[in-house]
């Protein structure tokens, strides 16, 4: 999640509903799990991988669900504490694999219009992921656009896109 490699980070995600996620205990109707069922699931993947990552070489890292930003509330962020790397996270949830790709999209959409990564726009953080993320049934699909901090020839900051939409 910290480097951008969307297929290494969707693997994870769709072996974790693989072997965990049972539709007759999460079901809304006709054994489709709600979004908040796959954002629960999704908080405990990523806090184990996170406990993983910080123990192996990544700083402390501070994690947020359903956070408040400018203009709404974003599913999850996660930033490391030295103000490195940011991740938000907005999940969809299709009923068609064929719409998958689509929703993820409008997910990074959504990021952008809604201004979701304005924190850390704030606290100048140095790359940012924003990863649009859908389910369904037991699928993930990710897509991810990375930013970066870069300082201009008059001294001031711009984040530039370094992977515009990117769909692995």
């Amino acid at each position: 999640m910290f480097n951008g490699r969307v297929l290494q980070f969707q693997q994870c995600v769709n072996e974790y509903l693989q072997n965990t996620v049972g539709f007759r205990n999460l079901k809304n109707s006709k054994y489709q799990p709600s979004e908040n069922c796959y954002l629960l699931g999704l908080q405990l993947l990523l806090l184990g991988r996170i406990e993983a990552a910080i123990n192996k070489h990544i700083s402390k890292v501070l994690a947020k669900t359903e956070g408040e930003c400018v203009n709404g509330y974003y599913d999850i962020s996660v930033v490391t504490v030295d103000n490195k790397i940011g991740c938000i996270l907005e999940l969809k949830q299709t009923k068609n694999s064929s719409e998958m790709l689509n929703e993820c999209e409008k997910a990074l959409e959504l990021i952008e219009r809604e201004k979701y990564d304005q924190s850390f726009v704030n606290d100048k953080v140095q790359t940012i992921y924003k990863y649009g993320m859908t389910f369904c049934g037991k699928l993930c699909k990710l897509i991810v656009n990375k930013q970066t901090l870069k300082q201009q020839r008059d001294g001031s900051y711009k984040y530039i896109n370094c992977s515009k939409n990117a769909k692995q």
